[in-house]
């Protein structure tokens, strides 16, 4: 065994089980339900069990989490500023990560969407382990560094502030579940120093505005 093959595998399991969490948050319907459980046997590391779920009994309540009038929006940009104008610079920001490794979200989809950006992130994770497949070095610290850059900047802050928002609004074993494998795969690339609170405050009048909010991965499928 040698020491690429060892890191390559890494890469896999990282992807497949960022992909797992990534689908995970995604609407549950009969579809999701067939494509989420046959994740589970390859995420295995981050999945070890998962509390007994059926797509009827979860989508109540991620329509009241994630839905048009969030208790607990994926939008991550919400929980990091209240501000709308930094919220929008973190965004153009995240953005900018995805066009540079030629990615565009869905038209009409959130660059900070948590399921956008974890998808991101597998497919980073298996751009990495094809370039260390093939010896390209160069290619490879490109990448490693946009893991890094983008999981310290947007991804741990962000799910930090996700996660302890989102223990004060459900109490479903599956989503606290899924919640605390998330934390345990993003903060092995980066734990934040000191966990930022939530900005998010759900408002009344804030229902036309949720409307927009989207969740789903790019449209370009991961590469195998």
């Amino acid at each position: 065994m040698t020491a690429g093959n060892s890191v390559t595998r890494d890469h896999l399991q990282s992807a497949l089980a960022l992909h797992f969490l990534s689908e995970g948050f995604q609407s549950p319907d009969a579809a999701w339900e067939e494509r989420f459980r046959a994740l589970i046997p390859g995420a295995a590391a981050v999945a070890p069990s998962m509390p007994a779920f059926s797509a009827g009994n979860l989508a109540p309540e991620h329509f009241r989490l994630f839905g048009p009038a969030p208790a607990c929006p994926q939008e991550l940009t919400l929980h990091l500023a209240e501000n709308p104008f930094e919220q929008a610079r973190m965004m153009a920001h995240m953005a900018g990560f995805y066009r540079a490794f030629g990615l565009d979200p869905t038209p009409g989809e959130r660059p900070d969407n948590l399921a956008v950006a974890l998808s991101f992130l597998s497919f980073l994770c298996l751009k990495e382990r094809n370039a260390a497949e093939k010896g390209l070095t160069e290619a490879r610290e490109v990448t490693a560094n946009a893991v890094a850059d983008f999981t310290r900047e947007f991804l741990a802050p962000g799910v930090a502030a996700f996660s302890v928002k989102l223990a004060t609004q459900t109490s479903d074993p599956f989503y606290l579940a899924l919640t605390e494998m998330l934390r345990r795969e993003l903060f092995s690339i980066h734990s934040p120093v000191v966990e930022p609170a939530s900005r998010w405050e759900p408002r009344p009048d804030d229902d036309k505005e949720g409307d927009e909010l989207t969740c789903g991965p790019f449209k370009q499928p991961l590469p195998r």
